[in-house]
């Protein structure tokens, strides 16, 4: 029986990553698909990889020099070639050999930042997943520039749209034996604009790139990857020191359009349900993986989605298990068979090499040993941008951080409640703290700005750790809550992880964030009955308890069949969040609330802040200071107030606010019921009381300027809304 080396490398991917989902065993690198894989090192490499339609000849510098000797190959323009001084090893880039029958055919491009060097920076660790959307493009060669350029469309994009040149490569030279370009792509590296960096502390920090090459091809599943890694130095380094250097490596891909699923039905957007929608197209579709088998007409069922999970600490994986096993579960119904499958790749196991997080060829969901980021969880996926298919999802989880975070969190808290039995409070909050400001650090460095990329006029890549909408924060504002009553650190990780991933899954299924979830909370807190959805954010106080909910399984069964929603009034998303800047935006979505009493809990939050900042029912000085819990208490005070500030345009949309006891009936009165809530908290005679019981000058004075600072935050979140006058307020920023 012949087979062709299509055939082979198929069943050679088959074989070893686990696609047809019948093997799960580790394999032995004896068999690894090495034929289709060329690393640099070797600069005197010939190789052809591809298959029976496609093959790309990959050259190492010297064999490229040694076919311009030999007359094979012709020069293009501005060549980079090794010069006699240089020891061909010590520059072990890769050249590709493009066959000129590839130029009228249709491809995906793009690439994912998959390595950043640096293992400390929280804003550099932060790029990697940043990607450049994919684009639809043909080859196209110019023999007047002795260019290759993609020619596509970056936007409103269509199957008619009309072309141009998006970008172009300089052509090292011509293989008239075999009728191929040759092409040097670490060029895509040096064109990356690695600029605008900005330093923790806010001064300029740029980074140029010195040295760009390419380290590895690698063909199969009809895709063309590559890596290419530029080296980055600071522009400005102190003198008589060398610069440090950052190292990024960039996996590009050529993928053959064809390879798409053909019975693919694509879907718009529809009210009630939110869903990722591609970016280039001129009617953008929402984004999800493929549900159909697209070889047999007869079967409809597409083989399951496969997921590889790497760096999985032992103890972890049963949480992570269960979050398959919740999704699958869920989505049964929907289609009658589990979606998701999955595979814990074994640290021993040589696959691991092979399985890179961004690679658009695997669904990945990896433990970052390597970097650091301000998120706990990150999610994107990317998507065919003219049907909305999901070509490829990544979820990066920030292990040893969450880790080591939650574990102090429940050591200090332990420590704390110890000493508050003893009546050493203040050492208690002290130590509380501490820890606290230390988990703020954590973020504070990625908070700032990180860096805009782009490969050209309208080719930016997405940062998506910039992205609010896509990751799931390493901590939220409440984080200074104590902890679950009954609960130790395993019990409380088994839900921590499980939700995480449940939610990271949720964005790689296409779902966005749904910020109303909590709205449809169980009065008590309950397993799976703090929240309707997964998708939304909740603090460390209930996420525990969260898990896959009615909304989720109503949105994916619109997403994937079609079905509408039955209900529209259950969802709100990132842009249409409470906040100072739109008014028309409702109360009642918020990144930052909980239960289904919104007013309520932001009343409760605002209490325990200011029993912090005046040590309530204590004789000596509070810890806290309004700097330390600025995050808290304006989330706090803000929650309260968008009730008044929304109340005229958004009010009839709410479902949780009116009815409770002594709310008011309708939007008119909502103004005065939250100023005179406001002032019961801030206007309490008990707060002068609780200053001048203080047992030394210095404690009274400590709570007398907290009092102070909290009157001129209440002012600066107040008054620009203009919600009320300033004898409204007098009250409020005098204490009188």
């Amino acid at each position: 029986m012949k087979i062709s080396l299509f055939g082979l490398a198929i069943l050679s991917v088959v074989a070893v990553l686990g696609l047809s989902g019948c093997q799960k065993k580790s394999i032995s690198a004896s068999i690894l698909p090495s034929s289709n894989r060329v690393q640099a090192g070797d600069p005197k490499t010939n190789q052809l990889i591809g298959d029976s339609k496609h093959q790309f000849r990959i050259l190492g510098r010297s064999a490229f020099q040694e076919r311009i000797r030999l007359g094979a190959v012709t020069l293009g323009d501005e060549p980079r070639v090794d010069t006699p001084n240089t020891e061909p090893s010590l520059n072990p880039s890769l050249l590709v050999g493009i066959p000129l029958p590839m130029l009228g055919e249709q491809y995906i491009f793009g690439g994912v930042i998959t390595g950043v060097s640096d293992r400390e920076s929280a804003r550099l660790g932060g790029l990697k997943l940043t990607d450049l959307p994919p684009l639809h493009v043909k080859l196209s060669y110019s023999a007047a520039s002795k260019e290759l350029a993609l020619v596509g469309c970056s936007e409103n994009c269509s199957e008619t749209s009309n072309r141009i040149s998006l970008f172009t490569l300089k052509v090292a030279g011509f293989d008239t034996q075999n009728g191929e370009l040759i092409l040097d792509l670490s060029e895509l590296g040096t064109r990356l604009n690695l600029m605008g960096m900005l330093d923790p502390d806010g001064e300029a920090l740029h980074l140029i790139s010195v040295a760009s090459e390419t380290l590895l091809f690698d063909y199969s599943l009809s895709t063309l990857v590559f890596d290419v890694q530029t080296h980055m130095i600071p522009l400005k380094t102190e003198e008589n020191k060398p610069a440090p250097g950052t190292d990024i490596t960039v996996r590009w891909y050529l993928k053959l359009a064809s390879s798409f699923n053909p019975a693919f039905v694509s879907r718009s957007q529809t009210p009630g349900v939110g869903f990722f929608t591609t970016e280039r197209a001129a009617d953008n579709k929402i984004t999800r993986f493929p549900s159909t088998n697209p070889y047999n007409a007869v079967d409809t069922v597409a083989a399951p989605v496969k997921y590889y999970l790497k760096h999985i600490p032992e103890e972890y994986q049963p949480h992570f298990k269960a979050s398959f096993d919740e999704w699958n579960q869920n989505l049964n119904p929907i289609f009658g068979h589990d979606l998701l499958e999955y595979e814990f790749v074994p640290e021993t196991d040589p696959r691991n090499e092979f399985l890179v997080t961004g690679d658009i060829r695997f669904n990945i969901i990896e433990w970052d040993l390597v970097n650091k980021a301000g998120y706990g969880g990150l999610g994107p996926s990317m998507a065919n941008q003219f049907s909305g298919e999901t070509m490829s999802a990544n979820i990066l989880i920030q292990g040893p951080q969450i880790v080591s975070m939650y574990k102090k969190w429940f050591k200090v808290s332990a420590e704390a409640q110890a000493l508050k039995a003893l009546g050493q409070i203040t050492e208690a909050e002290e130590l509380v703290l501490a820890f606290h400001k230390e988990a703020q650090a954590l973020t504070r460095e990625s908070q700032t700005q990180l860096i805009t990329l782009n490969l050209g006029k309208h080719l930016d890549f997405r940062i998506n750790s910039q992205n609010p909408g896509l990751h799931d924060p390493l901590m939220q504002q409440d984080d200074f809550d104590d902890l679950p009553e009954g609960y130790t650190y395993d019990a409380y990780m088994a839900g921590y992880f499980r939700d995480m991933v449940e939610h990271e899954m949720g964005h790689n299924l296409g779902l966005r964030h749904n910020f109303r979830g909590n709205l449809g909370a169980a009065d008590h807190k309950e397993q799976g009955k703090v929240s309707r959805s997964v998708m939304e954010y909740l603090n460390r106080d209930f996420r525990y308890l969260d898990g896959i909910g009615p909304y989720d399984a109503m949105a994916i069964r619109y997403g994937y069949t079609g079905a509408r929603p039955e209900i529209t009034t259950e969802f709100c998303t990132d842009e249409d969040a409470a906040s100072a800047d739109e008014q028309a935006a409702s109360a009642e979505c918020s990144r930052d609330d909980g239960t289904n009493d919104p007013f309520s809990y932001y009343e409760s939050r605002l209490k325990k802040g200011i029993d912090r900042l005046i040590a309530r029912s204590e004789k000596s000085a509070p810890v806290w200071t309004i700097e330390d819990m600025s995050g808290q208490m304006n989330v706090a005070v803000f929650g309260i107030a968008s009730y008044a500030w929304s109340a005229e345009q958004t009010s009839l949309g709410w479902t949780n606010f009116f009815g409770k006891p002594g709310r008011p009936a309708d939007a008119s009165s909502v103004k005065a019921y939250v100023l005179d809530r406001l002032k019961t908290q801030l206007c309490d005679p008990t707060l002068q009381a609780e200053a001048l019981a203080k047992e030394t000058d210095e404690a009274r004075a400590k709570v007398l300027s907290n009092l102070e600072d909290l009157r001129k935050m209440i002012t600066e979140i107040l008054s620009p809304l203009k919600i009320y006058s300033s004898d409204d307020l007098q009250c409020l920023v005098t204490g009188f």
